[in-house]
């Protein structure tokens, strides 16, 4: 759990532009990528004490480089009560591997994260989330096996 019980983790976050990825002595920032929306990343509560992040790269290859949603990195973290964030697992079915690591914390005060993931070859990726609460989330729904979520700004 988090320190400030009254703080609620699940959610949609907004990846803030200033963050980037770093290979080879190169640096990307989200905000000089093709894509022009705002990228989110959706945080569910797995009921257990650890959550659901729908895409540990912020978005960078399945919206901002446009290859899909099969190269979001989905994985399950979970929040130290001293807003420490650690790795649970992680999967990326576009590519078949998973991230070298992760490290991060949550501050309860701003709903935010700041993570810095590692892929393969020392690729980083250091991104900062804001919480945005005027994303509506409608109930979770499945048809021919697959589960959806409408989600709204309000």
């Amino acid at each position: 759990m988090v320190a400030n019980a009254d703080a609620t983790i699940e959610g949609i976050y907004e990846v803030q532009p200033k963050s980037y990825r770093a290979y080879n002595g190169n640096t990307v920032s989200y905000s000089s990528l093709e894509y022009n929306d705002v990228f989110t990343v959706k945080i569910t509560d797995n009921l257990d004490g650890t959550y659901h992040v729908d895409d540990l790269f912020g978005g960078y290859y399945s919206l901002g480089k446009w290859y899909g949603m099969n190269y979001s990195m989905g994985g399950n973290i979970i929040v130290g009560e001293d807003g420490t964030v650690s790795l649970i697992d992680s999967y990326i079915r576009g590519w078949g591997d998973s991230l070298v690591g992760l490290i991060g914390t949550y501050d309860a005060e701003t709903s935010s994260f700041s993570i810095e993931v590692e892929y393969i070859g020392g690729m980083k990726f250091y991104q900062t989330w804001v919480k945005n609460d005027n994303y509506l989330q409608g109930p979770v729904f499945s048809f021919n096996g697959i589960n959806y979520q409408v989600l709204n700004i309000a």
